[in-house]
């Protein structure tokens, strides 16, 4: 009877360890991608910091002249252009959290 119980532990054990060594190769894939993709996460924070800028200034140019419909339309392009951007990393950053402890 002992053999048999020893034996299933051996078989948990084992399943039990190729499991975790998978989370952790997808946890080591996942870390890897995350530091490749800081580049591109600062390049990202630098295009939204730009086109707020861009806004800010045509923003004010239009109020000066006048025209605080047309600037409160720059304000929300800026805006919605800036969301959407954000959305994809959101996105991605969804998908790699559902890859990453799917089973």
């Amino acid at each position: 009877m002992k053999s048999a119980n020893a034996h299933e532990d051996a078989s948990l054990m084992k399943s039990l360890q190729s499991y975790l060594l998978r989370k952790f190769s997808l946890l080591q894939l996942y870390w890897e991608d995350l530091i490749k993709e800081l580049d591109m996460s600062v390049e990202i924070i630098f295009k939204i910091a730009g086109i707020g800028l861009i806004t800010a200034i045509v923003n004010q140019i239009l109020k000066h002249l006048g025209k605080e419909e047309i600037a409160s339309v720059t304000t929300l392009a800026g805006l919605v252009i800036c969301l959407l951007m954000v959305l994809d990393l959101v996105q991605d950053l969804l998908n790699t959290i559902k890859n990453l402890f799917s089973f």
